[in-house]
Parts: C-alpha cells; structure tokens; sequence
C-alpha cells in the first residue's frame, strides 16, 4: 500500500476532497492521478524522510506510515489555501514528530567504531579468576554507588585501603 492509499484508507473521501479542492466545493471524486496535489503531497512527504531522516519511506513499517499521513494532511492543508493557525500546528507537529523519528530510525547517526588495537580479555580465563581491573576491587565496596549501611559510614571509609 503506497502512501496515498493509506491517507485513502483512514481519512473519509469528502474530507479529503475539500481539502484538495478547496475553492471547488461542488466536486465529487478525489483526484489521486500524478501531478494533482494529493500525489505532490505524497510525493513531497516521502522526500522529507530522505532529507530529515536519511531513510527511504518504508510502508511496511509501522511508525513511517502514521508519520507519513499526518504529513500528507499537513501539507495539503498548508497548500491548499487553508494556512492558518490550525495547518500551521498541523505542520509543526508533523515536523516535531518527524524529526522525533530520525533519531529512531535515521541512518545518519554516529556508530560506535574503534580503531583500537586492544581486544577484551576473557572474564573468567583458564585459572578460573575472575578478570578485574585494580580499582573495581573489594577493598572499594564501601564507594560504590548507594553507599554502605547507615551504621558503617565512619572514618574507617577513608582509612580502610
């Protein structure tokens, strides 16, 4: 299902026909061919995810697809001779939720990468001991996070190395 099918599918026809034919008030069909508004408008919101979030609009996922029709309905309503306050939030929220989905799913994200020589030891090598390094050892339990019991917090903590 492309975009236009699936603003067809949860919007009513009339709706979305006086949105598209705002100073024609006696039409009765949707114009869906290429070139009219309906199209451009799916058009234009599928560019918008290759440019905001760096990925190509996928109907098959879930979150494209919601974000994707509030887009269709804001932009035809901004275009269509209805900007006012209401296409204007319209728009606004489409953008908020928009850019709210790139950093889900963008592909222009920084991924962790290493160009360390170094590799991992083992946590529990042949021996059997346990790999740590010196400063995560037992004589340290007293400053781990949250603290030791309320009785045992005395002078001992800075002296006890």
């Amino acid at each position: 299902m492309s975009l236009l099918l699936n603003t067809k599918a949860r919007y009513n026809e009339q709706f979305l026909i006086g949105l598209t034919n705002p100073n024609n008030r006696s039409a009765a069909t949707l114009n869906v061919s290429a070139g009219e508004p309906f199209d451009l408008a799916c058009t234009d919101v599928e560019a918008d995810f290759e440019m905001v979030c760096g990925v190509i609009y996928d109907d098959d996922d879930k979150r494209h697809v919601a974000v994707g029709i509030e887009g269709v309905i804001a932009k035809l309503s901004m275009r269509m001779n209805q900007a006012g306050e209401r296409s204007k939030a319209l728009v606004d929220a489409y953008l908020e939720k928009l850019e709210r989905l790139a950093l889900v799913t963008g592909r222009n994200r920084l991924l962790p990468l290493s160009k360390s020589p170094l590799t991992p030891s083992e946590e529990a090598p042949e021996g059997g001991t346990t790999v740590r390094p010196s400063f995560d050892g037992a004589r340290f339990w007293r400053l781990k996070p949250n603290g030791p019991p309320a009785g045992e917090r005395d002078v001992t903590l800075l002296t006890n190395n």
